[in-house]
């Protein structure tokens, strides 16, 4: 019987992105299967005999995904999943019909219906579904908006038809489709505001703080922002903006990865002094072919940059905590409190 995720279903799977390899997993396993695997299990059957009963002339499969990715096609990634997901279909999943599916992620879940890599038959069958009966659709396409439900699936560059109908248009043109709950664009911002916030990436950072804010931004990234549902205008304003500040905080959190030393107010605490010879330079990033970005230092101005052969403790009128024990520094005689001063 499902009985609920909790709390240790979400910090687990959180905990798997940050550690995902064989030995962590193996170590944890036990965990894995009492508060993520057993329960979504049975979320998953208890979902499969519910739509059975309501619909016993039809015959439905469940399809619960593994924890384990595919090892020929990791590109990079760990050996296990962030998230889990089940599928209930209607006949042999070969035919390529349509699916319900749940998934649960770290941070966020999401249910709905569509078709998933459909097979240009399949998808020619549906579009002559929709000729067939172009207003029997368009009430089904009305209702499924008017439920909240967002539609997803790529696009043809080249449409097959034009209906002159926007509505039937985006259900008409597309490789596959699905519908989907979306997530509200302010509760997104109030995701990233819990991401950014902590002490721990704002103002005292280290390597693991801002690694692991990044995971969860690029998660954002990657799930929840193609996924923002628009009920007013201003929703729309706010999904424009969420995109917008889902970057900048990627790009805040790269930048403070790759400067490795304090200055200013960015500080480290595992680099708690200046790096004049590695650092005393822009970090600057642009988006490259692949759509990644790159990381670039551009040095200062040369009349910025002071005296260069100046002893450190004289180049300098104040330390950073941590800054004197790095640099093998004398301690202060008197502290007047805040950062140290020389």
């Amino acid at each position: 019987m499902f009985e609920g995720f909790t709390q240790e279903t979400s910090d687990f799977l959180w905990e798997l992105s940050f550690n995902n390899e064989r030995p962590w997993f193996l170590a944890h396993k036990e965990q894995f299967e009492r508060c993520l695997n057993t329960p979504f299990k049975a979320l998953g059957q208890e979902t499969w005999r519910l739509m059975s009963e309501k619909c016993p002339e039809r015959e439905f499969y469940l399809h619960i995904s593994r924890i384990y990715r595919d090892a020929r096609r990791l590109f990079g990634r760990g050996p296990y999943k962030d998230h889990l997901w089940f599928t209930i279909f209607d006949g042999e999943k070969d035919l390529g019909g349509p699916a319900f599916f749940f998934e649960l992620g770290a941070a966020t879940y999401s249910y709905g219906m569509g078709f998933w890599d459909a097979s240009p038959t399949v998808m020619e069958t549906f579009r002559r579904t929709v000729d067939a009966n172009p207003a029997r659709f368009r009430r089904i396409a009305g209702a499924v908006e008017r439920r909240g439900y967002s539609l997803f699936g790529p696009e043809y560059k080249r449409p097959k038809k034009k209906l002159e109908d926007p509505l039937l248009d985006s259900w008409y043109n597309r490789k596959w489709v699905s519908v989907e709950k979306g997530f509200d664009p302010n509760w997104a911002r109030d995701q990233l505001m819990n991401i950014m916030s902590p002490y721990w990436v704002y103002i005292a950072k280290s390597e693991a703080s801002l690694q692991a804010a990044l995971t969860q931004v690029e998660y954002m990234r990657d799930k929840v922002i193609p996924k923002l549902q628009a009920a007013s205008f201003h929703d729309v304003r706010m999904c424009l903006e969420m995109q917008h500040k889902v970057l900048n905080a990627e790009l805040s959190l790269r930048a403070s990865l790759a400067r490795e030393e304090t200055r200013g107010l960015h500080f480290r605490t595992d680099f708690p002094y200046r790096d004049d010879e590695n650092f005393l330079c822009f970090i600057t990033l642009t988006k490259n072919a692949e759509g990644g970005m790159d990381i670039e230092k551009v040095p200062v101005k040369d009349e910025w940059k002071g005296d260069l052969n100046a002893d450190y403790a004289d180049r300098y009128g104040y330390y950073f905590p941590g800054e004197r024990e790095a640099k093998g520094l004398p301690e202060e005689e008197e502290s007047s409190g805040g950062w140290g001063k020389k």
